[in-house]
């Protein structure tokens, strides 16, 4: 992913499993400095401490599991209260479909979506 965005022109770093705290730290601030646009990660890596809300406010994700928790934390790393009065948060959700000749188009991700939403539909209801 990052290569592919170099490709394009687009600075990006990640953080992932393998990175040390120290890297993980260092990347952060970088990020939370501008010196690249966009920081590549996953919802089980990065400590739940951990808030990008002052200078991101767009998340893109292309897996997610069933575990409505780690999502949560996640889309709450760049939405936390005190934003500025019309300040905009946007998820995106990539899902891929599956085609074939004998049923209808699939797909998984969708399926996994939907479920999430739900969950945090019935949380929110019982809060």
């Amino acid at each position: 992913m990052q290569q592919l965005l170099c490709e394009l022109g687009i600075k990006a770093k990640y953080i992932m499993g393998e990175v040390s705290l120290d890297d993980r730290l260092q990347i952060i601030d970088e990020f939370k400095s501008g010196e690249f646009d966009v920081l590549i990660t996953n919802p089980h890596t990065l400590a739940e401490s951990v808030s990008l809300h002052s200078v991101c406010h767009d998340a893109i994700y292309f897996e997610y599991g069933y575990n409505l928790v780690h999502l949560l934390q996640s889309k709450d790393r760049i939405h936390r209260l005190g934003l500025p009065d019309g300040q905009y948060t946007q998820y995106y959700y990539m899902q891929d479909v599956f085609k074939n000749d004998f049923l209808d188009d699939y797909s998984m991700d969708e399926q996994v979506y939907l479920r999430l939403m739900r969950k945090e539909e019935v949380m929110f209801k019982c809060h």
